[in-house]
């Protein structure tokens, strides 16, 4: 890795930081999407996903993931997004109902996408 960049890259790198600065303060954060899993029962044929039935990655601890929405729900309003639990298969998540039970103390709503 280049820990010097030439002129070039770093008036790509400048332009790039104020563009998605930009692009932050013209679109507001609607959803949120957290794949809560790497893990799924299915392996249907038409899903991008490369998730298996065992996953050998942890899921992510659901503090973290609330600590997280508690950060969300202080720069923003929380009754203006959708958090949606995606995965894998977000049944299969350990850490789910515990998101789900929290979700209140944000004022945010939340789906789960499930696979059938």
């Amino acid at each position: 890795m280049n820990l010097n960049p030439d002129l070039k890259k770093r008036t790509q790198l400048e332009l790039f930081r104020l563009y998605k600065s930009i692009q932050s303060s013209v679109h507001d954060l609607t959803y949120l999407f957290w794949e809560c899993t790497l893990r799924c029962n299915l392996n249907c044929g038409h899903c991008g996903s490369d998730c298996l039935s065992s996953s050998s990655v942890a899921d992510m601890p659901a503090e973290d993931f609330l600590g997280v929405l508690d950060g969300v729900r202080r720069k923003l309003d929380p009754g203006k997004i959708t958090v949606a639990l995606t995965g894998g298969e977000p049944i299969s998540s350990h850490e789910r109902p515990t998101v789900g039970e929290n979700r209140s103390m944000c004022r945010m709503q939340l789906m789960a996408l499930v696979r059938r």
